[in-house]
């Protein structure tokens, strides 16, 4: 087994997941074995065990109640406050170079240059998209997926040819679609073995997952640099392939963000071009269109339309059917809805300043409520007033963040990565007799920084490394299961995955 950068220890005292026990007993060989005993109820535990867990004995050691944030003690502080560098606190860090390479394959040597961020499926299992330059110097991008325990890569795949990690999505069918240069590659999740291929050309900025109203469609949508669209049923293994007209868009873009209620997707080209594809009532397709901000000038004789206000900053936040826009790199947001005929208009009478730049993405909270990280660390809570915004809540985390997206937890935390992914920061929303603050929540510092945008689930923060390793660590919270956290979703966030800013 590769020797982890920085070192792991075992936690004696099981303080880490509960989740995780049942699969102590099965870590590589690198770790300490731990003896955890099989239960039904606490009665069956040898005396001196608190709890019968997952099916598992455990034991929470008095010497680590209260335990501080001291590296070599074999305890991880798991209440809020400064964890410092605790490593007894990781709970993974994965290598996902080639686990037996073949001397004489040089495509079978090969380095990961790239990760994106992490999807997490239902059981836990992490599945990454990955750049790796072989042997023969060609990129490729590949997929992982380690075990639910996060600790072995247990299955690898090779999507196709490309030089950029979008993020892998897994779909309602435990399918888990990886984009790359030529299309997107659908793989069952279990064992990440080719099953089809999509080819579209590189999706522009990445792909949506749709589904959960009552209709039962799934849908799997992106669109292309080449300006299309393409919309790809699960259930029947059909897709439908648009290809829009000048003014409805080309070039790069983000991932396309879908509606709550599924039936609409859309996607924020850079361009300022907004386009809504309706992803559900037949006919699939363009429903309107629209500039992120500024006047809409059709394009005369199918030359391309042209939005000549000020350009979008990242990727759209939609709530209420209304469809939510940073625009860069003022700072400011513009509200949009879709009207008839097929045009997207602005439903505030002017742009709300947020007082600079957005990290990564604007959010939603479960209360419909916009929630913006400034690059400087501050943070802006905005309410839809209907026709204008208003900031109604501030915050700020007192350090310049990452240009990466923010997570909302389900304890109302905000949590980012510190400028340069050297450290992970969080504050927690808290209900007052004066009305709601912000208050500090955990941090830590990362042994080696981060690259790309985190994952939460389940009580663990889960990230790339710069040395293009898989780290993960316990956090005390998961993420809320409302609003639109990270792109890849649907509202209930089943779409299982987070998007990395372009």
């Amino acid at each position: 087994m590769d020797r982890a950068p920085f070192p792991i220890r075992p936690a004696k005292s099981l303080i880490l997941l509960a989740s995780l026990v049942p699969l102590l007993a099965t870590l590589p060989s690198c770790f300490e074995d731990i003896d955890a005993k099989g239960c039904r109820t606490l009665a069956d535990c040898p005396p001196g065990y608190t709890s019968c867990e997952d099916g598992f004995c455990f034991n929470r050691e008095p010497g680590c109640a209260g335990a501080k944030p001291v590296p070599g003690d074999d305890c991880c502080p798991t209440g809020e406050g400064d964890r410092a560098d605790d490593v007894d606190c990781l709970v993974a860090d994965i290598a996902l170079g080639p686990a037996d390479p073949d001397p004489l394959d040089p495509e079978d040597d090969w380095v990961v240059t790239e990760l994106s961020c992490p999807a997490v499926a239902d059981d836990g299992a992490v599945v990454v998209a990955a750049v790796v330059r072989d042997g023969t110097d060609t990129s490729r991008v590949m997929a992982f997926r380690t075990d639910a325990a996060m600790r072995n890569v247990v299955a690898r795949a090779r999507a196709g040819d490309g030089w950029v990690a979008r993020p892998a999505v897994i779909g309602h069918d435990f399918s888990a679609y990886v984009a790359h240069a030529g299309g997107v590659a659908r793989m069952p999740t279990a064992a990440l073995e080719l099953e089809a291929e999509v080819a579209s050309g590189l999706p522009a900025g990445g792909i949506v997952a749709v589904g959960g109203d009552e209709s039962g469609a799934h849908v799997v949508v992106w669109a292309t640099e080449s300006g299309k669209v393409v919309v790809y049923d699960e259930k029947d293994r059909t897709r439908i392939e648009l290809t829009l007209k000048p003014e409805y868009g080309g070039g790069e873009a983000w991932a396309p963000v879908a509606s709550g209620s599924g039936r609409r997707a859309y996607v924020v080209w850079k361009s300022g071009i907004v386009l809504a594809i309706r992803t559900r009532d037949t006919p699939v397709g363009p429903t309107a269109v629209g500039c992120a901000d500024g006047a809409w000038t059709p394009g005369r004789a199918g030359g391309a339309s042209a939005c000549s206000g000020e350009k979008p900053s990242g990727p759209p936040v939609e709530w209420g059917r209304r469809l939510y826009v940073p625009l860069g790199p003022s700072g400011r947001v513009v509200a949009l809805e879709e009207e008839e005929p097929q045009s997207i208009a602005r439903r505030w009478a002017a742009p709300l300043d947020l007082g600079g730049p957005i990290a990564g993405r604007l959010l939603v909270d479960a209360r419909g409520r916009l929630v913006a990280v400034l690059r400087s660390g501050g943070v802006r809570v905005v309410k839809d007033q209907g026709q204008f915004g208003s900031i109604v809540e501030m915050a700020d985390f007192g350090t310049p963040v990452a240009d990466v997206p923010p997570l909302l937890g389900a304890d109302d935390r905000v949590a980012v990565f510190g400028e340069g992914g050297g450290e992970v920061l969080s504050i927690l929303r808290r209900e007052g007799t004066t009305g709601a603050a912000f208050e500090p929540g955990i941090r830590f510092r990362l042994p080696v920084p981060a690259a790309g945008a985190p994952a939460l689930a389940d009580g663990v923060l889960v990230h790339g490394t710069s040395g293009g390793r898989l780290a993960a660590w316990t956090f005390p919270d998961e993420l809320a299961a409302a609003g639109f956290p990270k792109d890849g979703a649907d509202a209930g966030n089943s779409g299982r995955s987070i998007q990395i800013a372009p």
